[in-house]
């Protein structure tokens, strides 16, 4: 058998209230008092919260529709229990007609987010709001209530004293006070429910006077269960001690700190006075009484530290660590820790005996500032072993290096022909590319071997990508562009060097660079990204420069190889200097420059050369004219044949003379002269200046040798020329391939 729940419902009965003599009556809103608890709901101690829970009265226990339904937004205590006025929320309450019968009448209860509990029996309390014959309320007739117009505002204790209206004897068109109903819990401040009824607020006082808000137990005289929001500021003694702005960012904690803000925003400011003049300044972090007190437009400053930066008004971009800055400057992009005057001494872990991948020498002058700029290194005081991270770089000046066995093992940028005890030459593999090219770690170079040369030939831009990661710190790989557009197409052919998500130069933007034609570079690796070395070769004209080479080949098949080579095709007029490693021994010799093929050698005037012609102990000045190599100082001169010797028989059977030939023998003496000062005065790209010597006997179409009388080498955009242009005169002939000042000079001519 199913039992029922019975709950005791206290019921405020409608009256009727009569005033005075009048006919007319005021009718109490029929309710009921409900107190219940809701199942399965568990709360903190004395913590409440705030539920929304629908009442209904059926005419079922089960099923049904509702013959009267509300809702009440009611509070909780933390073991569930609650108490409400049914009918509070209606302005008529609950209708009286609703217990006209003597049918039962159920109670539904259901929580927000929960299923309806089971329904309870309502007692036959209710059914007192049948009851016409309550014509008096509480025993006492309607006369025994003040009604409005008696309470009205109470006059002040200094005002004329009136007698207070009498109870019940109210004129016509009084109305009465509505009644005040419901209940509280003690320590809780009442607050109005509705128009009609008060119950319990959030607020709750304890016998100490202490308030509390959310809370039962406060530990203070103001005890807040929850967030505290302030639109502007919080206050301390009457004095702004935390300011913060929703719209503008700002956090200010602290006594005047950012007591002048205006338009400024993100900022924070810690400590008295932190950020107190700031107006309109942004982004600024103060931590510290005082710190950036003066700030007022500076932006992104952070200051640490009581006073720090606290002399800066308006830089921006500073950091200040224990510093106030220098008085009366307002410097922005530095960085101070410390204060001059008190630290002496400072420590920083985690330097000493830590590697790095790169780095440069760092100054200290005399005010503290550092800088990696602008310094000189006494390498006097260097001791030890010098890593090539040590010693790299370029240097306007001379470096003279020295050490007992004047032996020095290692790569130089240049053909180190200053350096003593370094072979001189440059002898990098050249690998032509025609197309993109992903560069192999295999071709840079160490400090104990050469790497290759990468050329970019043709006539379209391509992209050759270094690698990523880089190679070990301190190896390098040149790259060279020398890729041109057909002739009078106005087009230029770049070649694209990407860092491949590296840096190159410390560019931190793409990591790529690119190079016009005829431009070469030394790509080297700090470890982390790439430097460029620059070894740009300026030329106005495709006639190459004057270049110093050695030769790697054999006797009689010389080789060479450039770093700025001739990779894109030999011109006719390119000059070369170059050192034998072998004197020629036949008459033909070759040269191969680049692999461009070999390439006969001949005397100037295109005549065959005698043995010896070249030297191991002279530079050979080579001029190329479009076929062969024309030699213009061969190391040999031949005079008058003296003597012929030739193996019998010397006279044929057929009594026919012999033919005796010399094809390597010269027989006329050699004949010299020299020029008059020739040059000093500035030439354009393809002019020429000439000058000329007497050589008595001189033949038109002879060759010539000529030379510089004070031994000299020509400058790189100079060919010097000899021929003998008519009889008993030879002219020395200069001409530029750039715009250049040959130095003033005389000539000496040598000729058959």
């Amino acid at each position: 058998m199913r039992l029922w729940k019975m709950v005791a419902l206290w019921v405020l009965s409608s009256a009727v209230i009569a005033v005075g003599q009048q006919s007319t009556s005021s009718t109490i809103p029929p309710v009921i008092e409900f107190r219940s608890t809701l199942r399965g709901f568990h709360l903190p101690a004395n913590a409440t919260r705030t539920v929304g829970i629908t009442f209904a009265i059926y005419a079922e226990q089960e099923g049904g529709a509702p013959l009267w339904i509300e809702t009440q937004n009611v509070l909780v205590d933390g073991d569930g229990r609650y108490s409400v006025i049914l009918g509070s929320m209606r302005g008529d309450g609950i209708p009286a007609d609703l217990f006209s019968g003597r049918e039962a009448r159920w109670l539904g209860v259901k929580a927000e987010g929960h299923e309806e509990e089971a329904r309870v029996l309502l007692a036959s309390v209710p059914y007192a709001f049948r009851a016409r014959e309550a014509e008096t309320l509480g025993g006492l007739p309607a006369s025994a209530f003040v009604t409005l117009d008696s309470v009205q505002t109470p006059a002040r204790p200094d005002a004329a004293t009136t007698a207070p209206p009498s109870i019940g004897t109210q004129s016509a068109g009084s109305r009465l006070l509505p009644p005040t109903l419901g209940h509280g819990t003690k320590g809780f401040v009442s607050m109005w429910l509705n128009t009609v009824y008060i119950g319990n607020s959030a607020l709750f006082q304890d016998t100490n006077q202490n308030i509390g808000l959310g809370t039962a137990s406060p530990a203070a005289k103001l005890d807040v269960n929850g967030s505290v929001n302030a639109s502007t500021s919080y206050l301390l003694g009457g004095a702004t001690v935390l300011t913060a702005g929703v719209s503008s960012a700002n956090l200010f904690t602290g006594f005047n700190a950012g007591a002048g803000n205006t338009t400024g925003s993100n900022n924070t400011g810690t400590g008295d006075g932190a950020l107190k003049s700031n107006t309109s300044g942004t982004a600024n972090t103060a931590q510290g009484a005082g710190a950036l007190q003066s700030n007022s437009t500076g932006n992104n400053n952070i200051a640490l530290g009581h006073n720090a930066g606290a002399n800066n008004a308006t830089g921006s971009f500073d950091v200040y660590i224990g510093n106030q800055g220098p008085t009366g400057v307002n410097e922005s992009n530095t960085i101070r820790i410390g204060d001059p005057a008190n630290h002496t001494t400072a420590y920083i872990a985690g330097i000493n005996g830590a590697s790095t991948n790169s780095g440069v020498p760092v100054f200290i002058d005399s005010t503290g500032k550092l800088g990696t700029g602008g310094g000189a290194v006494n390498f006097s005081q260097v001791t030890g072993t010098l890593t090539s991270p040590q010693f790299t770089g370029t240097y306007i000046n001379s470096v003279t290096l020295s050490n007992a066995a004047n032996i020095f093992n290692g790569s130089f940028t240049g053909n180190g022909s200053g350096l003593s005890g370094v072979s001189s030459g440059l002898s990098w593999p050249i690998i032509i590319k025609s197309a993109d090219y992903a560069v192999q770690t295999i071709d840079f170079s160490t400090p104990s071997s050469y790497g290759n040369y990468l050329i970019l030939t043709g006539s379209v831009a391509h992209t050759f990508t270094l690698p990523n990661p880089a190679p070990p710190n301190g190896s390098c790989v040149a790259i060279g562009n020398v890729a041109g557009a057909p002739i009078a197409s106005n087009t230029n052919v770049f070649l694209t060097v990407s860092g491949n998500g590296l840096q190159i130069e410390g560019n931190l933007t793409n990591g790529t660079t690119t190079q016009p034609r005829r431009h070469s570079y030394l790509y080297c690796s700090d470890g982390v990204g790439y430097w460029r070395l620059n070894r740009q070769i300026a030329s106005p004209s495709q006639i190459g420069p004057v270049l110093y080479t050695v030769d790697t080949g054999v006797q009689d098949a010389m080789k060479t190889t450039f770093v700025a080579g001739l990779d894109f095709g030999l011109n006719t007029g390119t000059t070369i200097f170059i050192l034998p490693i072998h004197p020629n021994a036949t008459t033909s010799p070759t040269l191969d420059v680049n692999g461009l093929g070999a390439k006969r050698i001949a005397r100037f005037g295109n005549q065959h050369l005698a043995p010896g012609d070249l030297s191991t102990t002279a530079l050979a000045v080579l001029i190329y004219d479009g076929l062969v190599w024309q030699l213009v100082n061969p190391q040999t001169v031949a005079g008058t044949v003296t003597s012929v010797t030739a193996t019998a028989p010397l006279v044929s059977t057929g009594g026919t003379a012999p033919n005796i030939s010399c094809p390597t023998c010269i027989t006329m003496a050699a004949l010299t002269g020299t020029t008059g000062t020739i040059g000093g005065s500035l030439l354009s790209a393809g002019s020429c200046t000439n000058g000329t010597a007497t050589v008595t006997g001189a033949v038109v179409g002879h060759p010539v040798a000529v030379s510089a009388s004070d031994g000299s080498l020509p400058n790189g955009f100079i060919i010097l020329s000899a021929a003998v242009t008519s009889p008993n005169t030879v002219t020395v002939q200069l001409c530029a391939t750039g715009n250049v000042t040959p130095a003033a000079n005389t000539y000496n001519v040598t000729t058959q």
